[in-house]
């Protein structure tokens, strides 16, 4: 049996994951889940060098995410594939994704904008009910360290207080667009009770909008063809070629393109 594991994070929450384990020729459901302070603390956190100063170092809870050689050398080392998605909800190009996501028993977390929240509640409904993770990208999608301190706050609180509306849950996690962090952003965000995550997988699907390039560009970027090697990936559901990519992507994370076998522990 192959020896080399890969594992499907499913399922953010405040201070832990569950994830979907590939082993052998079947991806089964594991209720093992990671403990964001466990990570802080762990040899790999421990060995990263230091954030750019000012910024808030990697043994802070749920902060360690914004540091993308944390999470390269984390969850690399892990085989872990956290899949996120950005930009949503849309109307023609979610519910794609969703159904996908539902036929195989998956979960991800959506980093869903205000406008688009504002204009699809239903949609937003649906994914809260189908238990994926709703996370916070701004109300209008600005490059937050451009802007001032209010206006930062106004942007993630306007968009927490309409999701807490739909879902009767506010977000615990965040997604600055375009990356866009300091130290103000930070020191905001962890003032609103809630943690940053980048990614570290980037497979330019915003850029190439081509299904074959992308399913390519994560093969490549994640390894699949030595082994496999973990990240956070970044994707966006607002585009059709994402939502059609996405199967054939998760058949090629298994091996021969084994059906995904849960275990509904």
């Amino acid at each position: 049996m192959r020896k080399s594991m890969i594992s499907v994070l499913l399922m953010y929450c405040m201070w832990g994951f569950l994830c979907v384990t590939v082993s052998g020729e079947a991806v089964v459901l594991s209720s093992n889940g990671l403990d964001l302070k466990n990570l802080s603390a762990s040899p790999a956190a421990q060995a990263m060098p230091a954030v750019k100063p000012g910024l808030e170092s990697p043994t802070e809870g749920g902060f360690v995410f914004y540091n993308r050689q944390f999470i390269t050398s984390t969850f690399g080392k892990n085989r872990q594939v956290l899949l996120t998605f950005d930009d949503g909800p849309n109307p023609q190009t979610t519910p794609v994704v969703l159904d996908v996501l539902k036929r195989r028993g998956l979960k991800a977390i959506f980093f869903l904008v205000g406008t688009n929240v504002r204009k699809y509640p239903e949609l937003v409904k649906r994914i809260h009910a189908e238990g994926h993770t709703i996370g916070n990208h701004t109300f209008f999608h600005l490059n937050l360290p451009r802007f001032s301190a209010d206006r930062i706050t106004q942007e993630i609180r306007s968009t927490n207080a309409l999701i807490q509306g739909i879902c009767g849950a506010k977000p615990a996690v965040f997604r600055p667009p375009y990356g866009g962090i300091n130290k103000a952003v930070l020191d905001i965000v962890k003032n609103e009770g809630m943690s940053v995550m980048l990614w570290s997988v980037d497979p330019g699907d915003w850029r190439s909008r081509n299904m074959n390039r992308i399913i390519d560009n994560l093969k490549r970027q994640l390894h699949l063809d030595s082994g496999g090697r973990g990240g956070i990936v970044l994707l966006h559901d607002t585009l059709s070629s994402t939502a059609h990519a996405l199967e054939p992507f998760l058949v090629a994370l298994t091996p021969a393109g084994a059906a995904l076998a849960l275990d509904a522990r």
